[in-house]
């Protein structure tokens, strides 16, 4: 049901509509980088669903007097017609003069109808409509022009438009400043973990010894991982897809990330028997060690926490536990995920069918750097605080996106609607 005083239009009813091409990739004269200028040349990746600035290519002013290459205004805005579900309905809004390729159509918005913000928030917030209209139109997974054209589009006053669009331009501009912060603190942790983890705690050691591995304080030790464990490495437990679905809740390459605990909510379950319950349960302080994917996810490192159930892991994993009495758990874990273990790993990576493994031998032969107990504690210690920043900020980004989805949903349909004082409306 349309909201009083709204419109129910089409995108054609209210634009102008046009799309872009690629000239031949057969003549290089063209094209150029952007730090040679030129003229902005609009793909589908280049669409940020907010604002467009920037892109990866340019093309040369030859390319736009020679082919069917339409400068767009600025303001105008785009959304993706193909590039497969994840591309499809994609959009931005121009904050530049640009050119697109034919996997874009633009929209060149009436201003006396349409604030081309409210129309992107619009488009954002449909795009599972756009990915049905792919699925179900045609072979290849696309939109066509008219598609775009015969979309349907929910109006209210320019007034309530901009008031809508200020709202969701706010939350966005949360959201983008705490994308930064994280950015930020990533680069910050890692510098700070690839220090702490080789030179230790900042002004404690004055000398420093060579080792197979580099200079490192003249007090640590250089151990063989093999020699620091009380279990494993063991590989995990292979079952068919046919048991998924009920019983124990199992640990698969996708329920961490590399340097992060293991999170439980997103476990699957499988069905076992107790003879596999008891060689493959983990417990908490295990580390897990991906032993077989892609080459860029190849041994990244997760960590158990404390269980609230039954908990197996899955033959792609390999698990170790350390002696406690050596080397802090929480310590191993974090020189395991290193960049310095990433390095290792990947040089004793074997090509397999489309992906690459590491073995047991690999994991018992990566040399760990071992201070004493009380230095691994402040370590461990500096890493978390590092660690929880990043927590809290991601969270906090988490619900700023949550925010924004409800947003829409309600202030985009009318569910609920926005006041105007009387400037606002003239």
């Amino acid at each position: 049901m349309t909201p009083e005083g709204w419109l129910s239009l089409t995108l054609g009813d209210v634009a102008n509509l046009s799309s872009g091409t690629t000239p031949p990739r057969l003549r290089p004269d063209l094209f150029c980088p952007p730090e040679r200028g030129g003229v902005p040349w609009v793909k589908t990746l280049d669409l940020s669903d907010r604002w467009i600035d920037r892109t990866q290519e340019h093309v040369t002013t030859d390319a736009v007097s020679s082919s069917r290459l339409h400068l767009q205004k600025i303001g105008t805005v785009l959304v993706a017609m193909y590039g497969g579900f994840q591309q499809i309905g994609r959009s931005g809004i121009l904050r530049m003069e640009a050119t697109t390729n034919q996997a874009i159509c633009a929209l060149e918005l009436d201003p006396s109808r349409v604030f081309s913000e409210f129309c992107n928030y619009w488009l954002v917030h449909s795009r599972p409509r756009w990915r049905s209209i792919a699925a179900s139109s045609r072979k290849d997974p696309n939109v066509t022009k008219e598609d775009v054209r015969r979309f349907a589009i929910l109006i209210p006053s320019l007034g309530e438009q901009r008031k809508i669009a200020a709202i969701l331009s706010s939350v966005d501009d949360a959201i983008e400043g705490t994308q930064a912060v994280i950015d930020q603190l990533q680069v910050v942790k890692k510098a700070m973990m690839a220090d702490l983890l080789t030179r230790g705690i900042p002004g404690r050691h004055k000398k420093f010894k060579q080792t197979e591995i580099g200079e490192v304080p003249e007090e640590w030790d250089v151990v063989p991982l093999g020699d620091l464990l009380t279990k494993g490495p063991d590989n995990g437990l292979y079952k068919h897809q046919s048991v998924y679905g009920e019983g124990v809740r199992i640990v698969r390459i996708d329920a961490f990330s590399n340097g992060e605990n293991v999170a439980e909510e997103t476990l699957k379950r499988v069905r076992i028997d107790q003879s596999e319950r008891e060689r493959f349960q983990l417990a908490p302080d295990d580390i897990l060690v991906n032993r077989v994917n892609s080459l860029s996810h190849i041994a990244k490192v997760g960590f158990v926490r404390a269980l609230s159930e039954t908990t197996v892991f899955e033959s792609n994993i390999m698990r170790v536990a350390v002696d406690p009495a050596k080397v802090l758990p929480k310590f191993g874990f974090a020189q395991l995920s290193s960049e310095r273990a990433r390095e290792y790993f990947l040089g004793r990576a074997k090509q397999a069918v489309a992906q690459v493994s590491v073995n047991q031998q690999d994991v018992k032969h990566f040399p760990v750097l071992l201070p004493g107990i009380a230095e691994q504690m402040s370590i461990v210690a500096a890493l978390e605080a590092a660690s929880q920043r990043l927590r809290s900020e991601t969270e906090s980004l988490d619900a700023a996106i949550k925010t924004k989805s409800a947003l829409m949903s309600v202030l985009l349909t009318g569910e609920v609607r926005v006041r105007l004082d009387e400037e606002e409306a003239a």
